[in-house]
């Protein structure tokens, strides 16, 4: 049987983001990483939000990691594939040496709108299976998030 393509592009962009949390350990971060089964991008107003939904104690891990920080630095990667954009943040507390590594995927023709519909910041929401808030990230700048969507096929 045959994976389909969005399928094995997420395996591989899973082992990336393994390898990434590694590099920033070795960077000398305190890593919590959540990979996300459900994502989706919407706006609200002037702000673009992109929802990941992560297991529970993903969650609450995420929630206790970024208690008190204050994440200044998001490094974006991304892929695209089958309409969908799968993205992986690393939100950044260089003070505390935290980093919060979110993974998961959106349709990409939502995520595109953030552009043409001219949104001015982006806001990262990690919710609890329930849909209960465990961390809300905000980036000032949208342009990485919606970099190449142009091109993407």
């Amino acid at each position: 049987m045959t994976e389909d393509p969005l399928t094995t592009a997420w395996n591989r962009f899973r082992d990336a983001l393994d390898e990434r949390e590694r590099a920033y350990e070795r960077e000398g971060y305190d890593v919590t990483t959540a990979t996300a089964d459900h994502g989706s991008a919407t706006r609200r107003g002037a702000t673009g939000r992109l929802a990941f939904t992560v297991p529970d104690d993903r969650a609450t891990a995420l929630e206790s990691a970024a208690d008190g920080g204050s994440f200044p630095r998001t490094r974006i990667e991304y892929v695209d594939v089958d309409g969908h954009r799968l993205l992986s943040l690393a939100s950044l507390d260089p003070e505390t040496e935290t980093a919060l590594l979110v993974a998961g995927g959106v349709e990409r023709d939502a995520l595109a709108s953030f552009a043409t519909d001219e949104v001015d910041a982006v806001e990262t929401v990690v919710r609890r299976i329930d849909g209960t808030h465990a961390v809300v990230l905000r980036h000032d700048d949208p342009d990485p998030f919606v970099d190449g969507l142009d091109d993407a096929t």
